[in-house]
């Protein structure tokens, strides 16, 4: 594994060079995937979990997804200080050294309006969210409400329909059979048709 220079990776100090990933989220990757599982455009700022293989031995690493723009502002941070030292150390023209200090400068202005306009549009997002969130939470409130008023509404016509119920004579078949087995028979006389007449 290279490291890329201002990259996460570089900059936890986590993983070294000739390190290995062997999983991302502890799903096996190979060199091919790996970019592709780590690199995930929507969650700059999130952690990713990487499993590493060093001289035979695992152990689990996290690091913090930045953006693309980010590694490659820090990189070429690195690249311009990398510069300056060579020409402190090589004792380069003064005109060479202000020109490379002047170039870091314009940079590190550059890379602080990336990191505002950054914070800002982070800002929006956490607001939109927030915003959702307290609209759910006032939906919640409502549908609890109407829940409950439901609820309320079921028990009164349950105690309605209870009352009712107590109200209204049962009817016990069985003795009424047997009452009426039980009770002395009432002749009466026939009627006969001439009697009508």
């Amino acid at each position: 594994l290279s490291l890329v220079v201002g990259g996460p990776a570089y900059i936890s100090g986590q993983i070294a060079s000739g390190d290995e990933i062997i999983a991302v989220e502890g799903v096996p990757v190979t060199p091919e995937t790996l970019l592709e599982k780590v690199r995930v455009p929507d969650f700059i700022g999130s952690q990713v979990n990487l499993t590493i293989r060093r001289g035979g031995m695992q152990r689990e690493v996290s690091l913090i997804r930045t953006s693309a723009t980010h590694v490659e502002d820090i990189s070429t941070t690195f690249d311009l200080l990398r510069n300056l030292s060579e020409l402190v150390e090589s004792m380069a023209p003064a005109e060479d050294f202000l020109t490379t200090l002047q170039t870091l400068i314009l940079h590190t202005v550059d890379m602080e309006r990336n990191r505002l306009e950054t914070e800002e549009q982070l800002a929006e997002r956490v607001m939109a969210l927030q915003d959702r969130l307290q609209r759910k939470e006032r939906l919640t409130a409502e549908l609890m409400q109407e829940v409950e008023r439901l609820k309320s509404i079921n028990a009164a016509n349950a105690n309605a329909n209870a009352s009712q119920t107590a109200r209204v004579p049962k009817l016990n078949f069985a003795a009424a059979s047997d009452a009426a087995a039980n009770s002395p028979r009432v002749m009466f006389p026939p009627i006969e048709e001439e009697q009508h007449r």
